[in-house]
């Protein structure tokens, strides 16, 4: 007896202005930039004719978005298991600044 296993998809959301210039983003809440938006529409190509029995999404913006453009955002349904790194005081921060502040830091080290 065979066993059809479900397949799974994991898209993250598109490009935000941090992404170019490489702060950590987290849990704040900032949008797409447009270059996100064009990838979220590329996404909706490939994606056309597929269906999905559940899609999954972070609570923010930069990810709702991505799925309405996908074609798949009224599908939806928020999960806060799924929910972004909290950088604390690092949010918004580059990892080279950080590095010069606290020049043992990693990141796999904790900072409480």
């Amino acid at each position: 007896m065979s066993v059809v296993l479900p397949e799974i998809y994991l898209v993250r959301y598109g490009e935000t202005a941090r992404t170019f210039s490489g702060q950590h983003t987290g849990r704040r809440d900032i949008p797409l930039a447009e270059r996100g938006e064009c990838d979220a529409q590329a996404f909706r190509v490939r994606l056309k004719d597929m269906s999905f029995a559940k899609v999954l999404a972070i609570q923010l913006q930069r990810a709702w978005r991505t799925g309405e453009i996908a074609g798949f955002g009224e599908h939806a349904q928020a999960n806060p298991d799924l929910m972004e790194w909290d950088y604390g005081a690092y949010e918004g921060q580059r990892a080279v600044d950080i590095r010069a502040e606290r020049p043992g830091a990693s990141r796999e080290s904790s900072h409480g």
